[in-house]
């Protein structure tokens, strides 16, 4: 049940290389952390010159203006391993549909629980 932000320069991707992020990320969460087909949520944020700011050499080789900023808010925990498996798959798929550097995937996950989730009609998702 995560929820994803997708945060990047909005000159640097055009409708079909966000769809293809929207793709590669879902069928990312579903290989690596178990998520079920249709449990999909996204939200991509464009962003306008100085409005996302970033260091571009900070513990990466150098990040470019095709730089994309994941943010997953996930329910149940993952394992270290899960994690590294994420991380190393999302990059490399981006990679090579994209043809971006792997410096340009950064990717922030967090974990709750369901008593923080309310899918709809106002119902906590642990009832």
């Amino acid at each position: 049940m995560p929820i994803s932000r997708i945060t990047f320069h909005q000159a640097s991707y055009g409708a079909e290389q966000i769809a293809q992020v929207s793709a590669i990320l879902h069928q990312t969460l579903v290989d690596a952390f178990a998520v079920p087909a249709n449990d999909r949520f996204q939200v991509f944020e464009p962003k306008a010159p100085g409005e996302l700011v970033y260091d571009p050499h900070y513990l990466a080789r150098g990040r470019t203006e095709h730089f994309l900023l994941f943010s997953i808010l996930g329910g149940k925990p993952r394992s270290a391993a899960q994690k590294a498996e994420f991380y190393q798959l999302l990059t490399d798929r981006l990679v090579a549909a994209l043809a971006i550097s792997p410096s340009d995937v950064m990717v922030t996950v967090q974990f709750n629980s369901l008593d923080d989730w309310c899918f709809a009609e106002g119902k906590i998702a642990s009832a």
